[in-house]
């Protein structure tokens, strides 16, 4: 009698914790597995819209050919008309080949390196919205629902460690290879980020205002609550100073900014050259704007720029409402990674361009190359452009994760608002399924991790590009 009543309202609160948001975590994932294989935007990005230039062919070459220093005869051009040319025969670095475009298809880009993790990347965000969405829709439809666990959030963190594991898959590729000057780069501006990390949490917060002091005597609150309170005694050496807090975040706060470092100096290279393809006043400007977003985000969090001038009380006064400073916040963060996801095609068209632009370069040189070298100067851009595309539809949606998770911790209820041992106690008694200890971690303690994170990521964006650019002009 007593055992199965307990054992049904544990099921009803389970059923009561994951019934709507389960199902519609259900139907989402069913659809992203039976329709991504035919209708997948991950695939259409890097095949809509977009042209690549392909090697010169012999017939190109074979005008400009040598045998021995000397061209070839026009009956020996035409008695080879069909044989394929020798890698090892010259042309003329200054000859004038032109290159022939063809536009991206799926056949050409569904066997190169990493187009698997782009379109399960981009198809898996396209995802994580729907679900968003549909949780918010059911959030105004039920406000009770709103005291459930947000399965969004789930689905955030595994976009969030599947954006990371494909950044961190490319950057043990520049690490790994032979080239010192990789290598050399990678390691340097990893102390140099985890200096800086340290450094800019030494900055209090009348001057960054990332919620930290907040986060830490919450956590200390807790634990201190629990502890003193007959709690799990192992917890004792978790009440750490105010300085181990912060350092502590620098750690993964520097392991993110590697993962940006060569997104950063390739963002930077194809920005410039999508300047200079770009005709129309108005696509240049979203390009400037899509440059310097990530540094209008920093001004967010500096306190005499952000909520001493913007915002008045934490509100900041808009068109026909009264919004929260952090909420204003999370608005520019998502408009900012929002506007580099659109204009994915003006830097993925930049990219595919560079052969064009190293023929050009090629012209004003002296001497001669080999058919074999030059074929791999060109050819060898479009095998990477998956890798390219990762590169730049990477960061942006790692910052809208944190982004997410951030709104998340800022807009829902904190359910452990009472003391930390009397709400794992209730926990234990009642539910049996939620970890002992759980609510020590709050969301007002996520809260100012994940501002931090999110202001840390626009500033690894803004320095990593800005090094990319100054590498570009003066190297």
């Amino acid at each position: 009698g007593r055992q199965s009543e307990q054992k049904s309202e544990k099921r009803l609160s389970i059923m009561a914790v994951f019934g709507t948001q389960l199902l519609i975590s259900m139907i989402v994932s069913s659809f992203l597995y039976k329709l991504s294989p035919y209708i997948s935007l991950g695939n259409w990005m890097v095949t809509s819209g977009l042209r690549t230039f392909f090697a010169p062919s012999d017939a190109a070459l074979r005008q400009h050919v040598t045998v021995g220093g000397k061209s070839k005869k026009k009956g020996d051009r035409e008695r080879g008309e069909d044989a394929r040319l020798d890698p090892n025969l010259t042309v003329p670095k200054s000859a004038d080949i032109e290159l022939a475009t063809v536009a991206v298809r799926k056949v050409d880009v569904c066997g190169l390196h990493y187009y698997p993790e782009l379109v399960w990347m981009v198809d898996f965000a396209v995802a994580t919205l729907a679900v968003h969405v549909a949780t918010f829709v059911y959030y105004r439809v039920q406000p009770a629902a709103a005291n459930e666990y947000n399965l969004s959030a789930v689905w955030t963190l595994v976009l969030l460690v599947s954006a990371m594991g494909s950044l961190h898959s490319m950057a043990m590729v520049y690490f790994g290879e032979e080239v010192v000057g990789e290598k050399s780069a990678f390691l340097v501006f990893t102390a140099v980020f985890g200096v800086s990390a340290m450094a800019i949490l030494l900055i209090g917060e009348d001057v960054l205002e990332f919620g930290l002091d907040e986060s830490y005597a919450n956590l200390t609150d807790k634990v201190a609550a629990l502890v003193a309170n007959g709690g799990d005694s192992d917890l004792v050496g978790s009440y750490f100073p105010r300085w181990l807090f912060r350092a502590g975040l620098a750690i993964p706060a520097t392991f993110l900014s590697t993962l940006l470092l060569f997104p950063g100096f390739r963002f930077a290279e194809t920005h410039f050259d999508a300047l200079k393809a770009t005709k129309s006043p108005l696509a240049k400007l979203a390009l400037q704007l899509n440059y310097i977003s990530p540094a209008v985000c920093l001004g967010l969090w500096v306190r005499p720029l952000g909520s001493g001038m913007i915002a008045t009380k934490g509100t900041v006064h808009l068109y026909l409402a009264d919004v929260p400073y952090e909420s204003f916040q999370v608005g520019v963060v998502v408009c900012t990674a929002v506007l580099r996801l659109l204009l994915y095609r003006f830097y993925l068209q930049a990219y595919l361009n560079v052969p064009k632009k190293r023929m050009e370069q090629l012209k004003r040189e002296e001497g001669r190359i080999t058919v074999s070298e030059l074929r791999k100067r060109v050819g060898s851009f479009f095998s990477f452009l998956p890798s390219a595309a990762v590169q730049y539809v990477g960061p942006p949606l790692l910052l809208l994760s944190v982004c997410a998770l951030w709104a998340w911790s800022s807009w829902s209820p904190d359910r452990s608002g009472g003391g930390a041992n009397e709400s794992v106690v209730a926990a234990d008694a009642t539910s049996g399924y939620r970890l002992k200890g759980l609510d020590v971690l709050s969301l007002s303690v996520y809260r100012g991790c994940f501002s931090f994170v999110c202001w840390w990521l626009c500033f690894a964006n803004f320095v990593s590009s800005g090094f990319g650019s100054a590498m570009r002009r003066y190297l």
